[in-house]
């Protein structure tokens, strides 16, 4: 019994380990596609993100989705037009690749993002518009240039939880980065992303630091070496598709209406 029980620990072991250089060699892979269209990212950056960059990330995001044995579940997702702005709850790092699987677009993310080692040009090369939230100064700015993306018909998406969270709850909205659909007259997506099980386990709070990625206790490098061990990752996917005419004529802010879709949609982590 001892040799069969230590071939499948061994067997075991090989399995996580080729899940995490497939998932390395995919970044790097992608990295080294990307990098010669950052002069274009440059000098024409709406073009670059749009017809260049976004299909790129499509695929990738396809890759590490099954690198990491990640399962969908979702209703046929609504289409939108292109300048549309995508807004979700934010559980980790994962959200990324999972929304970019379905619909093209450019991530809000934040400068701590961009200083990151590596995952800094990875992200740049993914066509994210960089903010500074440890400073308000340049929010007027930084409004104006998702406003530009919108007025070029780019797809922006962002997380109006301004973090990633433990999934106990949804956090209440940020209001500023809605001013600009409502400029542009933009269509928004409201999307909601549960996280259902683990290896078979329903996601609980000792097993969720296993999968989501949230208050940076560790590096996002040795976060992915976590999610490497794991065999399966369950997640469900919901959303409901705002126009322009439907939300403008709501009383309330589309911060509130958004985060009372997502919220209705979303099962709490304990």
């Amino acid at each position: 019994m001892f040799i069969p029980d230590f071939k499948h620990k061994i067997l075991i072991e090989m399995k996580k380990k080729i899940k995490l250089c497939t998932a390395i060699l995919i970044m790097g892979t992608y990295f080294i596609t990307a990098l010669p269209f950052y002069p274009l990212l440059l000098v024409f950056p709406y073009f670059t993100k749009k017809y260049l960059l976004a299909p790129l990330l499509r695929l990738y995001s396809f890759l590490i989705i099954k690198a990491f044995n990640i399962k969908i579940q979702t209703q046929q997702l609504p289409k939108i037009k292109n300048g549309s702005i995508i807004v979700s709850n934010h559980l980790g790092y994962l959200d990324l690749f999972i929304i970019s699987s379905f619909y093209k677009g450019s991530f809000v993310s934040t400068m701590e993002i961009k200083e990151l080692p590596f995952i800094g040009i990875l992200t740049t090369l993914a066509g994210c518009i960089f903010i500074e939230r440890r400073s308000r100064e340049n929010l007027r700015h930084e409004i104006s240039i998702v406003r530009e993306h919108l007025k070029n018909k780019i797809n922006v998406i962002f997380f109006p939880e301004a973090k990633s969270t433990d999934g106990t709850s949804v956090l209440a909205f940020k209001k500023a980065f809605f001013r600009p659909a409502i400029e542009e007259k933009s269509n928004i997506l409201a999307l909601c992303i549960n996280y259902v099980s683990v290896d078979g386990e329903t996601l609980n709070a000792n097993n969720k630091k296993n999968v989501l990625w949230y208050r940076q206790l560790e590096s996002i490098i040795a976060h992915i070496v976590v999610l490497s061990r794991t065999k399966a990752i369950n997640v469900k996917i919901s959303a409901d598709h705002l126009s322009y005419e439907k939300y403008s004529k709501n009383p309330l802010h589309p911060a509130q209406i958004t985060h009372n879709l997502i919220s209705s949609n979303y099962t709490p982590i304990p």
